[in-house]
């Protein structure tokens, strides 16, 4: 809905080239943000798993350490998150909603 929260789950063998900046409103790049930004809904992408990790360990779970040997990823695989995280993710998009509209709104003379 117009003005809501939308929280994108990417999983661990995306490609790190993928933009997921765990930030709110700020891959608008991306397909999903993108969308949420045309939708005048705040968009957050997130690696879950990936909170200890650094992004050579990403990238070399990913394959992409030799770029030569790239091979398309999984994009169906269960994806964990933490119960702790999903609750931090889903108070942080509460937030989202009852704070100020999205970056597109501006750009919607109809509202």
């Amino acid at each position: 809905p117009h003005g809501g929260a939308a929280i994108e789950l990417r999983s661990a063998g995306s490609p790190i080239w993928l933009t997921c900046s765990e930030r709110w409103d700020v891959d608008w790049r991306e397909m999903f943000g993108g969308l949420a930004r045309l939708a005048g809904v705040h968009h957050i992408c997130v690696r879950p798993h990936a909170v200890d990790l650094t992004v050579e360990a990403i990238a070399a779970a990913a394959g992409l350490s030799d770029p030569s040997s790239f091979t398309p990823y999984e994009r169906d695989v269960d994806i964990y998150v933490h119960p702790q995280r999903a609750v931090q993710l889903a108070e942080q998009a509460l937030r989202q909603v009852t704070g100020p509209p999205p970056p597109c709104l501006d750009h919607h003379p109809d509202t």
